[in-house]
This record gives structure tokens, sequence and C-alpha cells, in this order.
């Protein structure tokens, strides 16, 4: 497997982002969940239908073509931004980043901005004009050691598989 470098921690704060599509993996889900802050949340059948009963719109599923343009604008942002993309994944349901950005900035904003690129874009398609698109919220992890980046690397290009869509999009930049 290729060994790449953790860039510069220094200069730069490297994430791996992860945030889902609205109404999906709720707290409680049969999966387990990640509470804001990182916090696992077992599974629990009467917690995940109460979260589920509280939602006001549909669940929120990416279709390939929505998929292309989520993964096609949160390029573009980071491009924009003069972030570093190493990984993406953008699946049916949710994505993770592989991404470092200038010190400073924070996981909350890398992630907003980004997931409101992507809505915009979703948007002017004409997806999810009436609905919301993601959670409110979303996790990260910071990394800060070469063999983490890798690990994370190779996660998030390969151990996220989707079985209702086509081959995920990855990328390395």
């Amino acid at each position: 497997m290729l060994k790449l470098l953790l860039p510069d921690p220094k200069r730069f704060t490297t994430y791996h982002l992860f945030f889902t599509c609205y109404g999906t993996w709720l707290p409680g889900s049969e999966k387990g969940s990640i509470q804001h802050g990182g916090k696992y949340i077992e599974p629990n059948l009467r917690l995940e239908s109460y979260m589920r009963e509280r939602c006001k719109h549909a669940r929120a599923s990416l279709s390939d073509e929505m998929r292309q343009i989520v993964f096609n604008a949160i390029i573009a942002e980071s491009q924009f931004h003069n972030w570093s993309v190493y990984a993406l994944n953008v699946l049916s349901q949710h994505v993770h980043i592989l991404i470092s950005v200038p010190v400073g900035i924070s996981a909350g904003n890398v992630m907003g901005r980004l997931k409101a690129a992507a809505t915009r874009e979703l948007h002017n398609a004409g997806f999810f004009k009436n609905s919301p698109v993601w959670t409110r919220r979303g996790n990260h992890r910071f990394v800060k050691t070469t063999e983490y980046f890798n690990q994370v690397y190779d996660y998030v290009l390969n151990s996220q598989t989707d079985e209702t869509t086509s081959t995920p999009n990855a990328v390395f930049i």
C-alpha cells in the first residue's frame, strides 16, 4: 500500500470529516451512532423510532447523479480555498473526506462550507428544493500522525461501500 506523509502540522490541520444525509443514521440506529462531540451511542430501537418521529422531512438519499454533483462541489470549494483533499467518498447516505487546511480553520467551518457548496449545487440542479439534504452537524477527527493519516486514507477510499449505488467516488489530490 502507498504510504503518504502527513502534511506539516505546524502549517496545516488535517481532518477526517464525516456527515450524513438528513434522516439517516439517526441516534439509536442499529449500526450505532456518533453523538456530536464523538461519543458513541449504542443501538436503541426506541431512541431511533423517537428520533424518526421528530423528523420534519423525508429521509434524504443521494442518487448516482446527485453523488457526482456533491463530489464536484466539494472538490471545487476545496480548490477555491486552496484546501487539500486527499480522499473523498460520497455515498448514498453519507460523505467521508480526508482534508488538510491551514492551521486556525476549524472543522466546523470547513464542513459547513463544503455542505453549503454541495447543497447549492444540488439546488441548482433541481434537487432538494424544499427539504434538507444534510443532518445539522457532522463529525470530525483530528489526524495528527502519519500512521493515522494512512489509516484514514485507506478507510475512506477502500472501506466505504454502498450497495445501493455504483462504485464510490474517491479521489487523491
